[in-house]
């Protein structure tokens, strides 16, 4: 065992140079979390293993790789011809850390599975010419001769939610020692959750987790490891029916039975992924497509989908690589262009987002979603010129499309062409005469217009549409007052004062 040490100062030199089978490397990044340098030891380490070792494991000293016949596994694996073996992944889950001697397993029987955590941290060095982890090593993208193993019964085991006040302590530590590189790359930004965010999420795993080592005293032997179901048919029937029934559960049980066996199955991963996601579990279902599109680069709607759950995730720099290969793969991918346009527009880059929106159109003229987007980010960045052609290139084959005439008429006022933004309004209401967002806003319009009469009517319509709209009862009262009518106005805003008591979480929590 080969231990790179980064300068402790606890007792783990001590302990460490008082095992025989263990060698101590140490380096020095000035007492900072440096990622890219336990990057840059992840991917190099294990070469001078090559000709000497059958296999390797490259983990982290909060990670344990774990069957309950690993031995046999690895015969197993060797003969197969297998070279990369893939375990599930469990964030284990404890009240507080161990103490010498106590058996970890006893004392954490409970895990969650967690799809982050299948990492390939066992392969064979003279199969393997690069490893190529990527940060964290939760994806790798080895080269060589390259053949992935996965078996029932085989996990890789994170421990560290022993505890809040241990995860606290752990986290406050590390968001200490960030590195200038972490800050720039953004790693680490996880040590810099509040403490309640830190509680909620370990109450939420805890709710969730579940016995992990229920058959761990169970030998299976080299012969059972090697037989692999002929096809997996059956269980790809028993998950679609699933999914249509909205039972996920049974489907991800399904999927990875077959994945148990096949991690290369490029079918299973893709439905698994959309499984995780309508569990809700977007993180999840990320990285098992990432794992798709490693296994199958030549599909565009594969990225396409990876590129949509990184946005929801607001991974910045997945979601723009993941469109743009979608779009390199596939040119006239309308729903691609769109959603790069859009993710650019999120993250403050609208220059770059134009000739995507500029790109949709052209695919698909009679969408009017570029529309709205890209016209949205014009008048967001009060270029009203452009905004306005926009929304009347819309307008010219959708001319009874109120939201586009409602966001024209929005621009017109910004440029207090006011005259012009009634008849725009006016005329939205002629198309759609229940839109909550016309009605307001030509509301909001006759109100600073000084026409206070007029705009009362307009929001009493809305208010007749959706009684409990807050903004609309904030914007009737303050017509409401402007017009002498305070009676009327009190009590629109003791409603407001009485909806927010209402609705607040602390309204059962008692006290004076």
């Amino acid at each position: 065992m080969i231990v790179y040490d980064n300068q402790s100062d606890d007792r783990s030199l001590e302990i460490l140079k008082a095992e025989p089978k263990v060698e101590v490397r140490t380096f020095d990044t000035s007492g900072q979390h440096h990622t890219g340098e336990l990057d840059r030891i992840r991917n190099q380490a294990w070469v001078e293993s090559k000709g000497q070792a059958d296999f390797v494991i490259v983990c982290d000293t909060d990670e344990f790789l774990y069957h309950s016949d690993l031995p046999a596994l690895l015969e197993a694996m060797k003969e197969s011809g297998a070279t990369l073996l893939k375990p599930h992944g469990y964030e284990m889950l404890g009240d507080r850390p161990p103490l010498a001697d106590e058996n970890i397993f006893d004392l954490y029987p409970k895990g969650v599975r967690t799809y982050s955590f299948d990492k390939c941290v066992l392969f064979d060095p003279n199969a393997i010419e690069k490893i190529a982890y990527q940060p964290g090593s939760h994806v790798c993208e080895p080269t060589g001769r390259v053949v992935l193993f996965r078996r029932p019964g085989l996990a890789l085991l994170h421990f560290r939610h022993l505890g809040v006040e241990y995860v606290r302590r752990r986290y406050e530590a590390c968001a200490a020692r960030r590195s200038d590189f972490n800050r720039e790359k953004h790693f680490g930004t996880h040590y810099l959750e509040s403490e309640e965010s830190t509680r909620r999420r370990f109450d939420k795993i805890s709710q969730a987790a579940g016995e992990v080592f229920a058959n761990r005293d169970i030998p299976q032997g080299k012969a059972a490891f090697l037989q692999v179901p002929e096809n997996f048919d059956k269980s790809i029937f028993v998950a679609a029916k699933a999914m249509e029934e909205d039972e996920f559960g049974l489907a991800i049980k399904e999927l990875e039975y077959i994945l148990s066996f096949d991690p290369g199955h490029v079918l299973a991963l893709t439905k698994l992924s959309v499984a995780l996601r309508k569990s809700g579990r977007d993180l999840d279902a990320g990285y098992a497509l990432k794992q798709a599109v490693a296994l199958d680069p030549d599909r565009p709607d594969l990225w396409f989908t990876l590129a949509e759950i990184a946005a929801g995730l607001r991974s910045e720099k997945v979601a723009i690589n993941s469109y743009q290969r979608a779009i390199c793969l596939r040119p006239d991918f309308y729903r691609a262009h769109l959603g790069l346009a859009t993710v650019y527009q999120v993250f403050k880059q609208p220059k770059s987002a134009v000739g995507h929106y500029q790109r949709a159109i052209e695919l698909k003229p009679r969408m009017s979603e570029p529309y709205r987007q890209w016209g949205g980010m014009a008048y967001k960045l009060k270029r009203y010129k452009v905004a306005l052609q926009i929304y009347e290139t819309w307008l010219k084959w959708d001319g009874q499309n109120a939201s586009a005439l409602n966001a024209y008429a929005l621009v017109l006022k910004a440029q207090g062409r006011t005259d012009e933004a009634l008849e725009k309004f006016k005329q939205a209401l002629l198309f759609d005469p229940e839109s909550l967002a016309v009605l307001n806003n030509l509301g909001t319009l006759l109100h600073i217009s000084g026409r206070l009469e007029e705009g009362v009517t307009y929001f009493r319509r809305a208010l007749d549409l959706e009684p409990e709209n807050a903004l609309l009862k904030t914007n009737l009262a303050n017509v409401l007052l402007d017009l002498g009518q305070v009676d009327e106005a009190a009590e629109l805003n003791q409603c407001l004062v009485d909806d927010k008591i209402r609705n607040s979480p602390k309204q059962n929590e008692g006290g004076a």
